[in-house]
């Protein structure tokens, strides 16, 4: 079952940068339907962004007059999707959560990040505005259908963040 979420968005926030260290480059093959399973997505640097996102939160600027002790972050996660391949042009849902029900309620989220080598690979728009929420049991996941064009290479475990 899913239902529409009315959301505010902002601007989506790619963290390219802070995956650090060496880079497990994605090689095209001549059979663009091979998917390395070798890739940035799944080293624990790109696992630990959520973390650098948590941190960076918490270390963002407390406004004026405001008790920092007294001052929360109301930002939406993050999570971390669920593993995706991408294996052609098309349609893609990333699945995040499950959401916590402080984020079930929020109606805001920046956006996805995604891992910096699916450069090259093809390219991406995450359609967050048709963004919805799935039920599993009882627990809720955020639905975030991605477009994929420009297909060169395939992506094995694609995970991004949700932000």
């Amino acid at each position: 079952m899913k239902r529409r979420l009315a959301l505010t968005i902002g601007v989506a926030c790619l963290v390219a940068a802070s995956c650090g260290g060496a880079s497990a480059r994605v090689e095209a093959k001549d059979d663009p339907g091979v998917v390395p399973a070798d890739n940035d997505s799944t080293s624990s640097s790109w696992l630990d962004v959520g973390n650098q996102i948590t941190a960076g939160r918490a270390n963002r600027p407390v406004a004026p007059g405001v008790d920092p002790a007294n001052a929360q972050d109301s930002g939406f996660g993050p999570y971390l999707t669920e593993p995706l391949t991408i294996d052609g042009n098309g349609s893609f849902d990333l699945i995040a959560g499950p959401l916590s029900e402080t984020d079930l309620a929020n109606t805001h989220f920046a956006g996805v990040s995604f891992p910096p080598d699916i450069e090259g690979a093809f390219d991406e728009q995450a359609l967050l505005q048709n963004a919805s929420v799935v039920q599993r049991g009882t627990d809720s996941f955020l639905d975030i259908p991605i477009t994929v064009t420009n297909f060169q290479h395939g992506y094995e475990d694609l995970r991004a963040w949700v932000q």
